[in-house]
């Protein structure tokens, strides 16, 4: 959803009010349909009557693509209005249509929605199957990097869970083909790190795990050691940075011995100190105090681990990111993402 804010930031809405009034037919089906896209965020009524307007008109002259993006346009509208139920609605509408028409990204970035929209409710499988579609849309278009390499790790986020490993390391690898297919120094780099933290998942499902967490370590610090080749804002570079220290110390705390437990320690003073030069809440800092109240837990002393887990909490309610969303979706993911994190440390 925030990937098609960013599109529509590009759409100049008062040129094509401007020109309204010359188009005719499909032209005239298409600027509406755009303001109406355009506005939804802002003005979700007139979106509702500007998109099934353009569905009225596109349906007198039979413009099939016209009515799909209408309904499209509603699905947007509605899940910003919480009626998740006609969101599905439209965007299955959308959908109907798109796979009677030539290949083109609206029907992508329906399937995402639909794909996401699963996965909120429970339906994992369902979620995967639309991805899946996604991809093989993708196979016949020339579409950005990030919409292609995003389709194929939100599989593997979906098989991680589900606890499907085989299918996650193969989700990962065609992440991996997306981004050396661009040379794209980035994304490749964002996979490591997203298959070492899958990895760090599995080995700690599974007892007698050395081996599987000795993996995760080397594939965490290849992923560091992209560090001077990538090209990212600096908030953003630290933050990656936090993530990748944040779970090597669990990776090391994991392996149990007294030396992997300093090196875990380590990492963890790395994480302090590159928090102390962001402005950002960076909300996984939660993840510092867990670790030690699970080192005070380990040696029996639970008054000080309770107290690390309290503070934890408190630290995280201070550092919820305080930055403006662009969508009520990326608003009830975050919601979703601080209760996991919450209910983790009363667990």
């Amino acid at each position: 959803f925030s990937q098609i804010v960013e599109d529509l930031k590009k759409i100049n809405v008062d040129s094509l009010r401007e020109v309204l009034p010359e188009l005719k037919d499909a032209d005239r089906i298409d600027a509406l349909n755009k303001i109406a896209l355009s506005i939804n965020l802002v003005n979700s009524d007139s979106s509702i009557f500007i998109a099934n307007r353009a569905i009225k008109m596109a349906e007198k002259i039979d413009y099939q693509k016209g009515i799909a993006d209408g309904y499209f346009t509603l699905g947007n509208v509605y899940y910003e209005l919480d009626s998740l139920k006609l969101s599905v609605v439209s965007y299955l509408n959308a959908l109907q249509l798109y796979e009677q028409l030539p290949p083109c990204i609206e029907m992508g970035i329906t399937l995402r929605h639909l794909s996401i929209l699963n996965w909120l409710v429970g339906r994992t499988e369902k979620a995967i199957d639309y991805n899946r579609q996604q991809i093989k849309l993708y196979d016949q278009l020339e579409v950005p990097l990030i919409y292609e390499w995003f389709t194929v790790i939100s599989i593997a986020y979906f098989f991680d869970g589900i606890k499907r490993y085989d299918s996650i390391y193969f989700y990962c690898d065609k992440a991996y083909d997306v981004a050396e297919k661009h040379s794209d120094t980035n994304f490749i780099a964002f996979t490591y790190s997203n298959l070492f933290v899958f990895k760090l998942h599995h080995a700690q499902a599974i007892s007698d795990n050395n081996e599987e967490l000795y993996h995760c370590i080397s594939l965490g610090l290849k992923a560091l050691g992209f560090n001077d080749k990538i090209k990212i804002e600096h908030t953003i570079r630290a933050i990656w940075q936090m993530f990748l220290n944040i779970n090597l110390a669990k990776a090391y705390f994991e392996l149990g011995s007294e030396e992997n437990i300093n090196t875990a320690l380590g990492y963890m003073e790395k994480v302090e100190s590159i928090y102390d030069t962001i402005s950002f809440n960076y909300s996984d800092i939660i993840e510092l105090y867990n670790l030690r109240a699970a080192l005070k837990s380990r040696s029996g002393e639970y008054e000080n681990a309770i107290m690390y887990y309290e503070m934890g909490l408190e630290e995280y309610s201070k550092n919820i990111p305080n930055f403006e969303v662009d969508s009520k979706f990326d608003q009830i993911l975050f919601d979703i993402i601080d209760k996991k994190i919450i209910q983790s440390v009363y667990d």
